[in-house]
């Protein structure tokens, strides 16, 4: 389950210093809201799902901070703070002309902003807004590495389609690697009810399936009680955490983005998700049924595990 911690003034440092603590217990996602908070930059904000720190423009007790403890510069790149920052972890949040202490600080009901809120009344409204997951704050714009991946793709010969499938090669020098070969593609969101798999662009066939070469096909795992237990254990919802998302956007790696908030992601759709296109060359090994369907549905392959 998770917890939100509020801290004012110091109270922030401490509820931050207590947030690993809290996460090993429970079990759940801690966030710390800082009302004016002085922090230091030696403790671990990593650990914590999301810091907001609500400052005024008058707070000089806040502003204390990065001038008692020097890993709050931006220069001290490795410390906890600034690394929190780099992956989008800490949401600064002004309050405007908001000073520290009562009278005119961040609990004063009786200090007004030019639009007529009480200092107090914007302070609860910015904590239920966050409570609520509504508040949404803009991150700075971050340099974008280009990934080996993205290195990868810029040569043309590199991707599928600079293979036409109808272009073949000879029988007689050249032979399949497996009866069934093809393009593994992701359904769309409105598709998976009916796809119940992935969609499948046959570029070699078995023998007497000829005429499917060239065709997407629905690829589907056996309607076998065994298979559909193995399936179902690995069936889960997918949602990127706060590193997950910046080691893909700005850093070397490669996730499957396209499954983010998809809920019960099976194996074949992991399969075919981790690259940003659907570029995957695949080969199926085992068994594999043909079902022909009437009308105008897709035939599908029903893969058997081995």
């Amino acid at each position: 389950m998770p917890l939100t911690l509020i801290g004012y003034s110091g109270g922030a440092q401490m509820s931050i210093a207590a947030a690993p603590y809290l996460k090993r217990v429970l079990g759940g996602e801690i966030e710390v809201i800082s009302l004016g908070g002085v922090m230091s930059a030696n403790i671990n904000v990593l650990k914590l799902g999301h810091l907001y720190h609500l400052v005024g423009q008058k707070d000089g007790v806040a502003g204390l901070g990065p001038i008692l403890f020097p890993g709050r510069r931006q220069w001290f790149l490795l410390s906890y703070w600034n690394r929190a920052m780099r992956k989008g972890k800490i949401s600064q949040i002004p309050l405007g002309p908001v000073g520290h202490q009562v009278p005119g600080g961040i609990m004063d009901p009786n200090a007004f902003l030019p639009n007529g809120e009480s200092h107090l009344q914007q302070t609860i409204a910015l904590i239920l807004s966050i409570l609520e997951g509504c508040l949404l704050v803009s991150t700075p714009p971050r340099h974008r590495k280009i990934n080996n991946y993205q290195s990868y793709k810029q040569a043309e010969f590199n991707d599928y389609t600079y293979y036409p499938l109808t272009q073949t090669v000879d029988g007689q020098w050249y032979r399949p690697i497996a009866p069934w070969m093809g393009r593994l593609i992701l359904p769309q969101p409105s598709e998976r009810r009916q796809v119940r798999g992935v969609w499948f662009e046959v570029h070699h066939a078995d023998r007497g399936y000829e005429s499917l070469v060239g065709q997407r096909v629905m690829l589907r795992w056996a309607n076998d009680p065994t298979v559909k237990n193995l399936v179902r254990a690995v069936t889960q919802d997918v949602h990127f955490s706060v590193d997950a998302t910046y080691s893909s956007q700005y850093g070397s790696s490669i996730h499957p983005e396209r499954l983010n908030h998809w809920q019960q992601v099976g194996p074949l759709e992991s399969l075919a998700a981790p690259h940003p296109t659907d570029d995957l060359i695949v080969m199926l090994s085992g068994e594999v049924q043909v079902e022909q369907a009437a009308g105008s549905i897709p035939p599908s392959l029903q893969h058997i595990l081995t």
